[in-house]
């Protein structure tokens, strides 16, 4: 509630004229990326719910298509962004009226676990998960595969960033803001202050732990797949036998060219090489095989070496 109350502030200081973000629908079991054109519609949003059953770049690539010449806000995960910088390059698109937000990203769960812990108050759950963001997040454990090794779950440079890591977010809340003027203007809005340096010491030791618990994550997940599985040859071999794993990636990839990935070529593999690059580790392709390839743990590994 205090972050909708800030970002109704932000629209107005920053004359916004929508702001695309996670929201909850009448029904809904997951919140899904939705455009507002009134600051008054906050209400159902909530982009730190820890469930992310798909990648909402292209989605909110659309929204701002649609109204090219507003100034827009647009709210998403770390790796969500990283996806929509790929796009925007691929596209040669460009909007310069867009404000960019992100927070620190606490992880998310699978469908089962997310809706077994919410107990019917989903929206309850995302309160206990940025409890626990000053220890790090939620119990690793709990997070989807994905989360459990991403290597960076803070956002590059955006417009405004909430910093949660270290945070004892009941008390205190940190905006980073890249334009110092808003920064001031919000913080005599909001009785804001500098921020402390034991909380500056105290959430870089939290990012320190979680970088080294992901890190050990990912070399276990490596060394279960062992060297032989990973290669670029047996990726584009499974993804040429697999109808399965294709499918996974034309519904949930947004980056991919799957008819050039399985075409027999030199392009083929070029454009291998750099989809892997590209691949922000949402792990929205982490889906269940036949087979039982580990798709994600493979495209995940590849793209560290590459």
């Amino acid at each position: 509630s205090t972050v909708r109350k800030l970002l109704k502030d932000l629209w107005k200081l920053t004359e916004l004229n929508g702001l695309f973000i996670p929201a909850w629908k009448d029904g809904s079991s997951r919140p899904k990326g939705e455009l507002f054109e009134d600051p008054s519609q906050l209400e159902p949003a909530d982009p730190f719910a820890p469930i992310m059953p798909t990648n909402q770049a292209p989605i909110a690539l659309q929204a701002l298509r649609l109204q090219p010449r507003h100034r827009l806000g647009v709210f998403l995960r770390p790796c969500e962004w990283r996806t929509f910088q790929v796009l925007i390059e691929q596209s040669g698109e460009q909007f310069d009226n867009l404000f960019t937000i992100s927070a620190d990203c606490t992880g998310a769960m699978n469908q089962e676990d997310f809706e077994r812990l919410a107990e019917g108050d989903p929206r309850s759950l995302t309160k206990r998960v940025l409890h626990f963001a000053s220890q790090g997040g939620i119990l690793p454990s709990r997070q989807q595969s994905s989360c459990q090794l991403c290597e960076d779950p803070i956002p590059g440079e955006v417009d405004l960033q909430f910093e949660f890591f270290g945070i004892p977010t009941d008390e205190q809340l940190i905006l980073n803001f890249k334009d110092p003027q808003v920064a001031q203007a919000m913080s005599e809005q909001n009785a804001g202050s500098a921020v402390p340096d034991d909380l500056v010491e105290r959430r870089a030791r939290v990012l320190q732990d979680l970088a080294r618990w992901r890190a050990s994550s990912f070399e276990k997940r490596k060394a279960q797949l062992g060297p032989e599985a990973i290669s670029i040859e047996g990726l584009t071999a499974h993804l040429q036998s697999c109808e399965n794993c294709r499918a996974t990636l034309q519904k949930h990839c947004p980056t991919v060219n799957l008819e050039l990935l399985i075409s027999q070529s030199d392009v083929a593999t070029d454009h291998l090489q750099k989809w892997l690059m590209s691949c922000s580790g949402c792990g929205v392709c982490d889906k269940h095989c036949p087979d039982e390839y580990p798709l994600f743990g493979v495209i995940f590994s590849l793209r560290s070496i590459q």
